[in-house]
């Protein structure tokens, strides 16, 4: 496999492998934030242009970046539709105390 099909093969996989944390993750989270529904809408639909094309055109590597690419997305959105009634947790860091050293204090102490 050489030329555009070893090209479209290095896709997919480079797609995977970009992408899988993510849905891993959005899997595992009890209530995933900042997954843009628009984005992984976008993503549903190149995923399936490229895999109805690498059909029509005969490319199986094509077709198995598509179906990738639409399974990833779905499973985003999937979650994203689960989990929507979730109130999103929130941990706040610890604040830093200002500790303000008075020279009154200072004397009173030491004198």
């Amino acid at each position: 496999m050489a030329g555009p099909g070893a090209i479209a093969a290095l896709l997919g996989v480079a797609y995977l492998v970009q992408l899988t944390p993510a849905v891993m993750t959005a899997w595992r989270t009890w209530s995933p934030s900042g997954i843009a529904t628009s984005t992984w809408m976008l993503r549903l639909v190149e995923s399936a242009l490229w895999g109805a094309y690498g059909y029509a055109r005969g490319d199986p590597p094509l077709v198995v970046f598509g179906i990738l690419g639409v399974t990833e997305s779905v499973a985003i959105l999937v979650r994203k539709v689960m989990t929507r009634h979730r109130p999103v947790v929130v941990q706040r860091a610890a604040r830093p105390r200002l500790v303000v050293r008075s020279q009154l204090l200072d004397d009173a102490v030491v004198g």
